[in-house]
């Protein structure tokens, strides 16, 4: 048991360790590297020589490591607790129409349409996570979509043997997943990687943090997928109960699904 509890400790010592490396050793300096090299560009503008395009490859391998270094950080204080996230009334339904319009730009250049959920749902949560999460499923729904098909989104309201539940859908017709993938899918590092339709890269950490998120909320994450058929992640959120109802008032916030609840 005493070898067990140092294992741990060293685990968790380590852990700590990388926290730090990683925001205060690495993140800043890779940071201000792309950026001092992304503004050495204006010296090249318009000259379309191999200088500019080799310094523009090495801005975009930069900006590249250094959203990988803060989604490592990001998953790493998630899983170490020291991200404390709000429990607070959230309207899905604009976070969707938000997240939507982040990805618009990667969407129209593969010509992907992004349908956004005609409803709305309310569970109680972080905001700031749960926009990561719906940006996070949709950015990957884009990434491994065919140029012209459809990215659909839908938010489902039902009872189940836990009680009332919001569900949360984004679903794409793309490459879709294998088995082995899909067993690997929320275990960074050990993801493995593929190339969007586009040739997109990615870091696998995404839908680890995604995950993390959606569970520190009182959720669950599923996702369904077949090589070539496409892939269905599905967010299962309980719906706040009547006696919460207080709570909700206090932040401004009126929702028929309580409505529905109270007079059920």
């Amino acid at each position: 048991m005493k070898r067990l509890d140092d294992d741990r400790d060293d685990a968790a010592a380590t852990r700590d360790a990388l926290i730090a490396v990683i925001g205060h050793d690495l993140r800043a300096p890779v940071w201000s590297a792309a950026r001092y090299v992304r503004g050495h560009l204006v010296e090249f503008d318009g000259d379309l020589n191999s200088k500019r395009k080799n310094i523009e490859t090495l801005a975009e391998g930069l900006e590249r490591i250094s959203g990988q270094l803060d989604s490592l950080l990001e998953w790493a204080l998630c899983a170490s607790g020291r991200t404390k996230l709000d429990s607070v009334p959230i309207s899905v339904g604009e976070l969707f129409m938000k997240a939507a319009s982040d990805v618009t730009s990667a969407a129209a250049a593969k010509s992907v349409s992004v349908e956004v959920p005609a409803g709305d749902g309310v569970i109680a949560g972080d905001r700031r996570a749960l926009a990561t999460v719906l940006r996070n499923l949709l950015e990957n729904a884009v990434k491994y979509s065919n140029g012209g098909s459809t990215v659909r989104t839908a938010i489902e309201l039902g009872h189940g043997p836990q009680g009332d539940r919001c569900l949360l859908v984004v679903e794409d017709d793309g490459v879709g997943m294998k088995q082995e993938q899909l067993a690997r899918l929320f275990i960074p590092g050990k993801t493995l990687l593929t190339l969007g339709t586009a040739r997109e890269q990615g870091n696998g950490f995404g839908l680890a943090i995604s995950k993390l998120f959606v569970e520190r909320m009182g959720g669950t994450m599923r996702v369904e997928s077949d090589v070539g058929q496409g892939t269905r992640f599905v967010l299962d959120f309980p719906i706040p109960s009547p006696d919460n109802e207080k709570d909700f008032h206090k932040h401004g916030f009126v929702s028929n699904q309580l409505l529905k609840l109270r007079h059920r």
